[in-house]
């Protein structure tokens, strides 16, 4: 239990304030000590000014670094979307694992983040895509459109060259299946990418009492 709270979301934030005060104070005395021990002009080295200055800009920026990790612990930069999914890593890890082989592989299943959402919704308007092509050139061949000029040019060199025409033909299909196959693949890894990140899951159960909580 004790190596539990030592690991738990208070506990880290805790000690990356306490790492964020640690630096802040140490660049606060150290510009304090460069400027309580100042020599004149006449006195001081220019190549140590000149370092010293250096050192002071970039004080200066770890103050910054600084405020902005400690700001962060309490108000993360969090999309306002991903507080309506209040689902942890671990909880959607199990759910998904319990779903039938054929809802993981065309994820039909809500997803647990914004990014998931968008990368499931360009996965899912691809499919459609594909699926409603055949009908498109049902309709096209039902409802012929007037044909180009260039069309008798073409069908006299299909009738021509049929055994040419035709290995191109299916050669071009084949290749526009292995696209589309891999394209498909590709979004779908996107999107399960997304799902097994969990830097993208706001929420994440309690290890003592199993509440869930903000993780941040």
């Amino acid at each position: 239990m004790t190596w539990a709270r030592d690991f738990s979301t208070p506990a880290r934030r805790q000690r990356s304030l306490d790492e964020q005060s640690k630096r802040a104070a140490f660049w606060e005395n150290w510009s304090k000590a460069v400027s309580s021990t100042a020599l004149p002009k006449e006195q001081s080295d220019p190549k140590d000014e000149a370092y010293l200055e250096s050192l002071a800009k970039d004080a200066r920026r770890e103050l910054v670094r600084a405020a902005q990790v400690a700001k962060g612990l309490y108000r993360p930069k969090t999309d306002p979307a991903y507080i309506i999914y209040k689902i942890t890593f671990k909880q959607f890890q199990a759910f998904r694992s319990n779903l039938k082989w054929y809802r993981r592989a065309l994820l039909l299943y809500k997803a647990p983040n914004p990014r998931a959402a968008s990368a499931k919704a360009a996965f899912h308007i691809g499919l459609l895509t594909v699926c409603t092509e055949p009908y498109v050139i049902f309709l096209l061949r039902a409802y012929p459109m007037q044909q180009p000029s260039y069309r008798a040019w073409l069908i006299a060199i299909e009738r021509s060259h049929r055994i040419s025409t035709g290995l191109i033909a299916l050669a071009s299909f084949i290749l526009c299946v292995i696209v589309l196959i891999r394209s498909y693949a590709a979004m779908r890894q996107q999107a399960i990418k997304y799902e097994n990140d969990p830097q993208y899951y706001l929420w994440e159960e309690d290890a003592e009492t199993g509440a869930i909580n903000p993780r941040f």
